[in-house]
């Protein structure tokens, strides 16, 4: 009965994600040609297991590379009650 609860207990506060928190923060990729990246596409993230919030844009550069670009993501490994 002991390990039924403890399991309960960890899958419901998950201690794991008090340690781990990544904040990353990358530049945009430079032009080679100076010209400025269009934007092809953006969307928004929605709650819909886990909390999650953001936006992911798809950008066209001058050189013809597409960048996908997440911006204000936050996510968690907590599901939605």
């Amino acid at each position: 009965m002991l390990v039924i609860a403890l399991f309960a207990a960890w899958y419901a506060f998950r201690p794991e994600g008090l340690i781990i928190d990544r904040r990353v923060h990358e530049e945009f990729p430079p032009t080679r040609d100076g010209s400025v990246a269009e934007t092809l596409a953006s969307g928004t993230f929605h709650s819909v297991v886990h909390p999650t919030e953001g936006t992911a844009t798809v950008y066209h550069l001058g050189n013809g590379d597409r960048v996908l670009r997440l911006t204000n993501l936050k996510t968690t490994n907590r599901r939605m009650l």
